[in-house]
């Protein structure tokens, strides 16, 4: 049975090394370990949601417009873009010989943290890998910043954290 592996990834350079971490760990037998790339798309910002980019020249445009049509096409903007993402990481992990790797987004529905959780506990991942942006203020130090809360939610299962 291969060891199941979520790496938390939203493009940024924390979470590539957070790749090329696991990358280095898992190279030494890639057949033995299922990786999936996983993003959580943010929530979108309300003020987008109300007002979006509708044109102001006539209300027959504007009426044209519905706050759905907005919400569906900033969403698959986002997905767009979240597919060009991964092709950063996919193209690193090529390089340590590792091809098989899926990719999965999720729209966040809770937090970050949250969803990542629910996408470990419900496809049964052993291994969390996730980059930490190595600034923590004093607001992340009550309420916890996204891997202080998978670690501290994570039961029976490993998390790594990379800085």
């Amino acid at each position: 049975m291969k060891h199941k592996v979520l790496i938390a990834y939203d493009g940024t350079e924390n979470s590539l090394r957070a790749v090329e971490y696991t990358a280095n760990i898992v190279k030494l037998s890639p057949e033995s370990f299922e990786l999936l790339l996983f993003f959580v798309l943010p929530p979108l910002p309300i003020d987008y949601v109300e007002y979006g980019d509708l044109p102001a020249d006539t209300p027959e445009q504007q009426a044209l417009k519905t706050r759905q049509e907005i919400l569906d096409q900033l969403k698959r903007d986002i997905e767009s873009r979240s597919e060009k993402m991964f092709e950063k990481a996919l193209k690193l992990l090529k390089t340590y010989n590792i091809n098989n790797v899926m990719c999965k987004f999720s729209h966040c529905t809770t937090d970050i943290a949250g969803e990542v959780i629910q996408e470990v506990v419900n496809n049964s991942y052993k291994t969390v890998v996730i980059g930490r942006r190595g600034k923590t203020s004093i607001k992340e130090r009550l309420l916890g910043g996204t891997a202080e809360k998978i670690i501290r939610y994570l039961k029976n299962c490993a998390v790594w954290v990379v800085e």
